[in-house]
């Protein structure tokens, strides 16, 4: 739960970034982290696209799972550029 009130927390900021011209700071300051509404498409730098869900807490669902399991140590949701799905991505 906590990740996901991060998740909105952190959306909300990197929306008004990206509103004010701020897309690359708010890259840096999101990569590695749960969810920054993208203006291109795909995740940070390096890092490996899984696959799409609906709703950030379908991505984030998945993102746990699979790091629960040991698939990977980190993930991101990322909001697509389409603003209707989330990208999950892992390094």
């Amino acid at each position: 739960m906590r990740k996901i009130n991060y998740l909105l927390a952190t959306g909300a900021a990197v929306l008004a970034l990206t509103l004010t011209g701020g897309v690359a700071a708010a890259a840096e300051n999101t990569a590695g982290q749960v969810t920054a509404p993208a203006t291109t498409a795909g995740g940070p730098p390096g890092w490996g696209y899984i696959a799409s869900y609906p709703s950030p807490q379908d991505c984030q669902n998945a993102g746990d799972s699979g790091k629960a399991a040991g698939q990977w140590p980190d993930f991101v949701c990322v909001q697509s550029d389409s603003l209707t799905q989330w990208e999950l991505w892992v390094p």
